[in-house]
C-alpha cells in the first residue's frame, strides 16, 4: 500500500477512535457536555491542585481571553472555580471543584470500560504492543517538534 494510503488510513481511524471516546467520556453524566478544550482544560486541572490562567492558556495554545472565556462557561457549569492566587494578588488561579472532580473522574472511567470492552477482542500480546508503540508515537512527535522533523525510515 502507498505510504500516503496508510497515513490517511491512520489519520482516519484516530479520529474515529476520538470521536467514539469523546461521546462516552460524558455518556454516563447528565447535564455535563463540555466541550473539547473544555475536557482539555478538566484534565489539566486534574493533573495539578491549581493553574493560573496563564498557564492554561499556554499549556492549550490560546489567548489567555480565550481561556478566560472558557473558564467562564465552566465556572458556570460548576466544574471549576477561580481563586485569588496567594503568591500573588494580581493573578487568578484555576482549580477543579467537587463536581468538576466527580465529572472528570465519570468521563475516564467511562472511556476506560469503552476501552477495556474493546481490548477484550485483542488478545494481551497485541494490546501491550499497540499501546507500546502508540506512546513511543506521541513521543517522537512531541520530540520533533513539527511534522517536517520526523525522522523517515
Amino acid at each position: 500500500m502507498r505510504e500516503n494510503g496508510m497515513m490517511g488510513q491512520f489519520l482516519d481511524a484516530m479520529q474515529q477512535l476520538h470521536r467514539l471516546l469523546r461521546r462516552q467520556r460524558f455518556a454516563e453524566i447528565e447535564g455535563v457536555e463540555p466541550t473539547r478544550s473544555q475536557w482539555l482544560i478538566l484534565r489539566t486541572l486534574g493533573r495539578c491542585e491549581s493553574c493560573s490562567m496563564g498557564e492554561l492558556a499556554e499549556r492549550l495554545d490560546v489567548r489567555a481571553s480565550t481561556m478566560s472565556q472558557m473558564i467562564d462557561r465552566l465556572e458556570l457549569a460548576g466544574l471549576v472555580e477561580r481563586r485569588v492566587d496567594e503568591a500573588d494578588a494580581r493573578s487568578r488561579s484555576v482549580s477543579l471543584t467537587i463536581s468538576g472532580r466527580e465529572a472528570l473522574e465519570a468521563g475516564r472511567r467511562a472511556q476506560e470500560n469503552l476501552l477495556a470492552a474493546s481490548f477484550a477482542a485483542f488478545e494481551a500480546g497485541e494490546v501491550e504492543v499497540l499501546v507500546r508503540l502508540l506512546t513511543r508515537l506521541a513521543e517522537v512527535m512531541k520530540d520533533a517538534g513539527s511534522a517536517s522533523n520526523v525522522p523517515r525510515r
